[in-house]
Formats: C-alpha cells, sequence, structure tokens
C-alpha cells in the first residue's frame, strides 16, 4: 500500500481500515465498489422464477446465499426462522429457507464440519423439514433463486462490501442485513431493507415476520432497492475505474516531465 500510486476500497469502512491498519495515505485512495451485472440479476415475475428451480419450491421462501463458514452467520438466521415459526405455526406449511453455499476451493473438512452443525441445529428446533441445502450454484441459476425469495437474509458477523445484498437488490428483493462492514452503508435501513445487529436472532425475527406478513412492506422495499442497484451497474462502475487509471497516468506522466533536465545540446 505503501508502494501503490492509487489504492481502491469497496467502501469507506474498507478506507479506514487501509488507513488504521496499514498505514495508507488517505489522498491515494478511492472508493469504488464493485459491480453488478444488471443484465443477470435483475427482476423478473416470481411465476417465472419458481418455475425454473431445480427443487419443488415451498411458497415463501426465505434466502441465504454463502460459504459454509461460521463469519456468515447462518446459525443466526436458523434460529431466527425458529422463532418466527413458533410464532406464526402457519409456516410450518408453507415457509423454507433455502442455503445456497458451498464452494469448490474452500476447506471441504471445514465445510463438512459446518454443514454437519447447521442441520443439527435445525433439527434440534425442529426445522429439519424447513431449512433446504441447496448446494452451489452458477448466476444464471442464482438470479431465479433470488426472484423466487420473498427476502434474502445476510446475516453475517462480519462483511467487506456485501455482494450478495447487491444481487438480491437488483433483482427487487428486499434484504435483512447484520450491521456490520460493508453492509452497514450498502443497505439504507427501512427503505432498501433492514439492518440489525449480528448474531442477535430475536432482532432478525423481529424484522422477518412483518415482512412474510405484510406484501406491501415488501414491494415498497424491493422497488427502492432496485433503484439502488442500477448506482452499481458495471458500465458506471467501469467508468470511474477507467477514470482512475487514466488521473494515475495522468500524475505519473506529469511527474516523468518535470524530471527532464536539458545539459549542453542534448536533453535527457
Amino acid at each position: 500500500m505503501g508502494y501503490a500510486d492509487a489504492l481502491v476500497a469497496a467502501t469507506s469502512i474498507d478506507m479506514e481500515h487501509m488507513v488504521e491498519l496499514y498505514g495508507a495515505d488517505p489522498d491515494k485512495i478511492e472508493i469504488i465498489p464493485p459491480g453488478v451485472d444488471l443484465d443477470v440479476f435483475r427482476p423478473m415475475p416470481r411465476e417465472t422464477a419458481l418455475a425454473h428451480l431445480q427443487r419443488d419450491p415451498c411458497e415463501r421462501m426465505i434466502l441465504f446465499v454463502g460459504r459454509m463458514d461460521p463469519i456468515k452467520g447462518l446459525d443466526t438466521l436458523i434460529r431466527a426462522m425458529g422463532l418466527v415459526v413458533s410464532r406464526d405455526p402457519s409456516l410450518r406449511e408453507n415457509a423454507c429457507l433455502c442455503v445456497v453455499g458451498g464452494d469448490a476451493s474452500e476447506d471441504l473438512r471445514r465445510a463438512d464440519a459446518e454443514l454437519g452443525r447447521l442441520n443439527d441445529l435445525a433439527e434440534s428446533l425442529g426445522l429439519g423439514h424447513l431449512v433446504r441445502f441447496i448446494g452451489s450454484l452458477g448466476q444464471d441459476d442464482l438470479r431465479f433463486y433470488y426472484n423466487a425469495a420473498e427476502v434474502v437474509v445476510v446475516p453475517s458477523r462480519y462483511e467487506s462490501f456485501g455482494m450478495v445484498a447487491l444481487e438480491a437488490m437488483a433483482c427487487g428483493t428486499p434484504v435483512i442485513a447484520s450491521d456490520v462492514g460493508g453492509l452497514s452503508t450498502l443497505i439504507r435501513d427501512g427503505r432498501t431493507g433492514f439492518l440489525v445487529p449480528d448474531g442477535d436472532p430475536e432482532a432478525l425475527a423481529a424484522k422477518l415476520q412483518p415482512l412474510l406478513a405484510l406484501p406491501e412492506i415488501h414491494d415498497t422495499l424491493g422497488e427502492h432497492g432496485i433503484a439502488t442497484a442500477e448506482a452499481y451497474g458495471w458500465p458506471a462502475i467501469a467508468e470511474r475505474v477507467e477514470a482512475l487509471y487514466g488521473q494515475v497516468w495522468r500524475e505519473w506522466h506529469m511527474r516523468a516531465l518535470g524530471s527532464v533536465t536539458v545539459a549542453g545540446s542534448g536533453a535527457t
């Protein structure tokens, strides 16, 4: 970071970490978030999305997308699901928690251990039939799950940015996320989704219940999410990256010109 002419931070929180933990020069840091492919992640009729799912869909889908790792906080979501179902028993008949995750690059033994722990937790809460582990999916399949879901939950204990939340917003699906890391800057609480303390099943359940019960809340949050995601489309993000490269090149070129000296009849 000391050597680089420019640094890119995904969020203002990333920028603070660069400065505080690595001593980076804040004047060299440009905040440019990751982009989302709006041609892939876009709204579609829920019926269309449901028709493309590989498994039998449930009527009320709560969606989690992420790797099988304790930092992703899926245990918090399973506990919150237990609270919601205990308060509205009808959800036992028409709701499910779909878990999309697992990556070939991660430590399989660790993933298996975490999957076993989560399965045991779901069974202990009487949710075994409501929690469905889908496995890893590519973007072309994942977009249908986003559109089929009533809500996407990102209960992570930390996220540097929160790409899952952005992809869900681009599809018009409301998001409930932990108030941590990049999620704190990406989600506008009460407008594009809800922020809750991480590791707090009660707080998560308190936001999940009304979102499932009141369709008008779902629709309003979804519309605002779509509008927000438009600013993160790849063309706009690419322009900002290109502008930064241009700025670095111009500054380097000016420094090079400033070092030119003239000696005798030859220039150096």
